[in-house]
């Protein structure tokens, strides 16, 4: 997974942790025992920041310092790149 620059953990389901790493956005449903890449639309460079929208839980936003923002509506199965 590499080197872990910033973490969400979901209040509603504190097993949901998201990592932003220097290869690219992973989720763990397990409280990280286990980790997979954080859906489709993201490209996989370094990712600095992941933060979870308080209202919407399944609205997660990540940023890449050469990529830009983006966004997932449904849990980080997939992203879109945000003006």
């Amino acid at each position: 997974m590499g080197d872990v620059l910033d973490l969400e953990i979901d209040p509603d389901t504190p097993t949901r942790i998201f990592a932003a790493t220097r290869t690219g956005m992973f989720r763990s449903e397990d409280a990280g025992e286990t980790w997979a890449a954080a859906g489709q639309g993201l490209p996989s460079d370094a990712f600095t920041i992941v933060a979870q929208h308080p209202a919407e839980r399944a609205r997660l936003y990540a940023v890449s310092s050469s990529s830009g923002l983006f966004r997932s509506d449904d849990g980080a199965e997939s992203w879109r790149r945000v003006p």
